[in-house]
């Protein structure tokens, strides 16, 4: 619930987004990188109206790490700090739906491609950005958790991304699939 009520308060405030990480650190406009499937950066979303942050951008993504067996939802302020946001987080993907290329129509799933390939702008930060991103207007989100004690995962498969210990189904805690979609009300793209 942390993790949905988060992300989707984020986005309903959102003026823009742009699927990959933005900021002061490992800027991916800035190593040519334009779209990751699991990663949302959140442009201008203010924890409140009158909060000091009104200009505050925040990227969600996953961390995986395998050898250590850390899986997170992590959030990124823009400037130095990441944070874990919730743990055992196995998945998270982000798809995008909006006006298709063209006169108008029904909204549809954006193809990645169509966000990558310019034409391009900068916003007022002077990132370069492509402006198919204006086309935008809903965001949905998809994330799977895993249970924490792995004596309650089974040895993997369907109900398991990561196996854990347990031999008895009685004791099983399948990974849970979450779905969401979230109407970006403020979206106007450029920023």
């Amino acid at each position: 619930r942390a993790a949905v009520d988060m992300l989707a308060a984020d986005l309903r405030a959102a003026e823009a987004v742009r699927p990959y990480r933005v900021g002061a650190t490992r800027d991916d406009a800035t190593a040519g990188v334009f779209y990751r499937p699991d990663t949302i950066t959140v442009l201008a979303a203010a924890a409140s109206r009158s909060a000091s942050d009104a200009d505050a951008t925040r990227t969600y993504y996953l961390k995986a790490d395998l050898p250590s067996n850390v899986f997170e939802l992590m959030q990124y302020d823009g400037r130095q700090t990441d944070l874990p946001v919730v743990e055992h987080v196995v998945r998270l993907a982000f798809e995008y739906v909006g006006d298709p290329p063209g006169a108008g129509g029904d909204p549809v799933t954006l193809d990645p491609a169509l966000l990558v390939d310019g034409p391009w702008a900068e916003d007022a930060s002077h990132r370069r950005f492509d402006v198919d991103l204006g086309r935008i207007r809903q965001v949905r989100v998809r994330l799977r958790v895993e249970s924490a004690d792995a004596s309650l995962r089974g040895r993997g498969g369907a109900m398991f991304v990561h196996g854990g210990t347990s031999n008895a189904p009685e004791r099983f805690v399948p990974d849970e699939e979450i779905e969401f979609h979230v109407a970006l009300r403020n979206a106007t793209g450029g920023r």
